[in-house]
């Protein structure tokens, strides 16, 4: 299964370069196509009339024709390579792919034009417009390659929001349409009263005149210049209309399209948060800049060179303040008397030494507050400790009393937190022993001890 995995993942990154390839010809081909349309362009002006000092496109862009005619060949050829390596490699599975008869059609298009056969009723050129198409499946294709991941973010999140994007454009063509309508019936009595004077009337009618007109208004005064349409009504018609106007900019321009935008940022967010080849991609990224980060700490501090950390070099190059401060920022924060207890953690092994590994892999999980997860693993090892040394006290009091050892208080031994008071007695046991009687919240607890010092 892993190896196929790979394989798939291996071809998918040929596919995507293959179709890359091909991608940046469609868009190599579409700006040259926006050329020949600016070429054009010229003529049309001094057909016009345009300006007094418009020339012919021959005399502005020279050999511009005979240039476009070469590229037109060069992207064509281009695409029909392209054709044939599909049909050769993909076969029967090209009859099955709508994009590959897609291109096939406009590939042959270009034939008909350029070996100049009957005129057709389609216009080429605006057909091979249509290849731009095609770049929504290299979309799909990018995602197994690092470099594009705002690219699939973007078209993700557009694809996500399309629920989104219906019904408020559902909503806001409603809301518009009911104001639009609403100030068209006020204005039909100005713009039919012949006492007021034509010129206003006719700036009121290019505005407000039909419903058409109106809802075109109703959408400048939301997401454009809004001041022009308003002046005309509060110059011509009356001053009481700046009512409606700051309450439209107000409500509609400004709440209304920001909960909008608030809605498509959320969409955005959760798209990126629910992505899981972004995710992956971004966790990796992560990772990448932590090694970097760690390479970096590790030529720092190992002054020695010998591609070890030493304790000794831990102490000199750890308590830096620089060097504090800097980890402080990446989430692992300590004191300088907490250096040697730092090294301890980071020597996984306990040999004494830190390898660049051992630094990227122990800070990583030292650094950042603590989680839910690490305080319930410390609670759970620690009732496991209270467990295990309730078994072994008791195991303690059993040998005790079946050595027969009767506890004699002896002078005190230590005086630690909380009610614990140690005292050393000699006792007559079988074996060689020394017995403890500790008192513990007023409570007799009996302890052995081996060869009067190493704890039983």
């Amino acid at each position: 299964v892993e190896r196929r995995t790979k394989l798939e993942f291996t071809r998918a990154n040929k596919e995507a370069g293959f179709e890359l390839t091909f991608a940046v010809a469609i868009l190599l081909n579409t700006l040259v196509m926006a050329l020949e349309a600016q070429y054009h362009s010229f003529d049309l002006a001094h057909a016009l009339a345009y300006a007094p000092d418009v020339q012919p496109a021959a005399e502005v862009w020279p050999h511009g024709e005979t240039a476009f005619v070469v590229f037109d060949w060069i992207f064509g050829i281009a695409f029909c390579i392209e054709l044939v390596l599909k049909l050769s490699l993909m076969w029967k599975a090209f009859f099955r792919d709508p994009w590959s008869l897609f291109d096939t059609v406009l590939v042959l298009l270009w034939l008909w034009e350029v070996c100049d056969f009957t005129p057709l009723p389609l216009d080429a050129a605006q057909m091979r417009l249509a290849r731009l198409f095609r770049l929504l499946r290299v979309v799909k294709l990018v995602r197994t390659i690092q470099g594009f991941e705002s690219l699939v973010l973007l078209m993700t999140s557009i694809r996500a929001s399309i629920g989104a994007l219906f019904w408020s454009t559902t909503f806001l063509m409603v809301l518009q349409l009911l104001i639009a309508l609403l100030i068209n019936q006020l204005l039909t009595d100005y713009i039919t009263d012949e006492r007021e004077p034509k010129a206003s009337r006719d700036e009121v009618y290019r505005m407000y005149g039909t419903t058409s007109r109106a809802m075109l208004t109703m959408f400048e005064i939301s997401l454009a210049n809004w001041i022009p349409s308003q002046r005309i009504l509060f110059e011509n018609v009356g001053e009481w209309y700046v009512v409606y106007a700051l309450g439209h900019k107000c409500v509609i321009g400004f709440a209304v399209i920001m909960v909008i935008t608030g809605v498509f940022i959320q969409e955005t967010v959760l798209v990126a948060n629910s992505n899981d080849q972004l995710m992956l991609t971004e966790k990796e990224t992560a990772i990448k800049c932590h090694m970097e980060k760690m390479r970096a700490l590790f030529s720092y501090a190992d002054s020695s060179g010998d591609g070890c950390i030493s304790r000794e070099e831990w102490r000199e190059k750890g308590r830096e303040k620089g060097v504090m401060l800097w980890l402080s920022a990446m989430g692992l924060s300590f004191r300088e008397v907490q250096a040697d207890t730092v090294f301890d953690l980071l020597d996984a092994d306990g040999d004494g030494q830190v390898e660049v590994a051992d630094l990227a892999r122990q800070l990583a999980a030292l650094k950042g507050e603590a989680r839910s997860i690490d305080l319930k693993t410390v609670n759970y090892e620690q009732d496991d400790l209270v467990r295990s040394m309730d078994r072994i006290r008791s195991r303690v009091d059993a040998l005790c009393l079946a050595g027969g050892c009767a506890a004699v208080p002896g002078p005190p031994l230590e005086q630690s937190s909380g009610d614990l008071v140690a005292a050393r007695v000699d006792l007559p046991c079988a074996a060689p022993q020394g017995c403890w009687r500790a008192s513990v919240d007023g409570e007799d607890q009996g302890v052995c001890l081996r060869d009067r010092g190493a704890p039983y």
